[in-house]
């Protein structure tokens, strides 16, 4: 029997059961991923996320940590206006 892995949010510590395996940092809730490009901080979700196929601006202020993220805390951020989507951004090109 497979032992279950969860993935981890890195900002609040909450756990979701893996998708497809933990490797892919991919659960239900939590399947975003945040990166620092320059000075910059952008969230990318993928599937499993409410936020799939988007990209935010992440402020530093927010508190958010790079790593994996939980849609809890993006939705948290963008409520106090600490994320905000990219409208611009093409997931596919």
């Amino acid at each position: 029997m497979k032992k279950e892995e969860k993935v981890i949010c890195e900002t609040c510590g909450n756990e979701n059961k893996e998708i497809f395996s933990a490797e892919t940092n991919q659960a239900y809730g939590t399947a975003t991923d945040v990166i620092k490009v320059g000075k910059n901080m952008y969230s990318y979700s993928h599937y499993g996320s409410n936020f799939d196929l988007m990209k935010h601006f992440i402020y530093k202020k927010s508190g958010i940590k790079l790593g994996v993220l939980c849609d809890k805390c993006l939705s948290e951020a963008k409520s106090k206006g600490l994320a905000k989507e990219d409208v611009k951004f093409n997931y596919f090109g």
